[in-house]
Formats: structure tokens, C-alpha cells, sequence
């Protein structure tokens, strides 16, 4: 329920971003299925195809999206969370990582003069 109603970012193509509207366990991309151009495809079929990604975990969860008023399955392994979840922000370490990755202003200043 993690990634329920969160963002996520397509690691194919233009890399749209999806909301996440369920994450299903009892399918994976080669067992679903949807009609692409009038022809029966399996999402794994379509991703190779299509975008020249191939699936290499078989028994994936899928994340269910909606695009206007029409549903998607998308395969989790070429998504990107957008963002950091709130399990891992509110973790010991996150304070500590956000203190080394952040860049003083002046310094920055300092860098490019």
C-alpha cells in the first residue's frame, strides 16, 4: 500500500509521470494482456516491442495507473518513484544523507568564480 496514490516516473520513452492508483500481485507482464492496434498483447510483449525493454523478473507486481479515464498495468521493474517514500524520510539515516548532499549556496559561488 506503500506506493498507493504516489507518484511515479516512466523509465521508457518520454518518461511520463503516472500516479499510482493500486499495486496488484496477482498478475505479472506476461500474464496480462490488452489489446494494442486490434492484436491481443502481453505487456512484456508490448515493452519489448515497443521500447526495447525486456522483463527480467517473470513474477512482478504490476502498479495499476489511470490515464484519463482509461487503466494501465505497468510493469514495477521500469518504474521510478518520484520522490522519496515516507518510510525511508522518516528513517534514522535520512537527516544525515540530506546533510552531505546539500550544497552551501557560497560554496557554490565559490566553485564557479
Amino acid at each position: 500500500m506503500e506506493f498507493c496514490d504516489k507518484s511515479i516516473i516512466a523509465d521508457w520513452g518520454n518518461q511520463r509521470q503516472y500516479i499510482v492508483t493500486d499495486v496488484v500481485f496477482d498478475t505479472n507482464p506476461i500474464q496480462q494482456t490488452f489489446e494494442n492496434q486490434g492484436c491481443v498483447i502481453s505487456v512484456a510483449d508490448y515493452f519489448l516491442k515497443t521500447y526495447n525493454k525486456r522483463i527480467t523478473m517473470a513474477k512482478q507486481p504490476m502498479f495499476l495507473v489511470k490515464v484519463a479515464e482509461r487503466e494501465f498495468f505497468l510493469p514495477t521493474e521500469f518504474c521510478l518513484l518520484d520522490g522519496v517514500p515516507d518510510s525511508v524520510r522518516k528513517g534514522p539515516g535520512m537527516r544525515d544523507a540530506l546533510a552531505k548532499t546539500r550544497i552551501d549556496p557560497a560554496e557554490k559561488i565559490r566553485r564557479i568564480q
